[in-house]
């Protein structure tokens, strides 16, 4: 195996990021916002749950509001460690189109044609 030295990809990326337009960053960075949406979606949910075992088993207001801050940060860092994944993904998927979309062409046929025509303009 050929080790690449860290500042060619760098280089390479720059490049492409010239080249193509700064879309794909730009992209990424809504997805992230979109997810954190999740996160305070999930996060809420925990609280309210927490805070209705806490009214149901009659703990005092102090104790129910640690267990409710507890669901909420447990909710909170569980769908963030889930959604990570799919961050990850998604930034995969863009820079894999940005740098060889041949290949992803091949791979996922139906998946290239959706990107493709949701880019319209990016890549020309």
């Amino acid at each position: 195996m050929r080790l690449i030295p860290l500042s060619v990809w760098y280089r390479a990326a720059v490049a492409m990021f010239e080249e193509r337009g700064m879309n794909s960053l730009v992209n990424d960075n809504l997805v992230d916002s979109v997810l954190s949406l999740g996160y305070l979606t999930v996060g809420l949910t925990g609280l309210l749950t927490s805070f209705a075992y806490s009214a149901w088993v009659r703990l005092n207001h102090a104790d129910a509001a640690l267990v409710a801050t507890a669901g909420f940060f447990a909710g909170y860092m569980m769908c963030n460690v889930v959604m990570k994944l799919v961050s990850s993904a998604v930034a995969t998927v863009f820079v894999c189109y940005g740098e060889c979309p041949d290949t992803l062409q091949v791979g996922r046929v139906e998946g290239f044609g959706f990107l493709c025509r949701s880019l319209v303009g990016w890549r020309e």
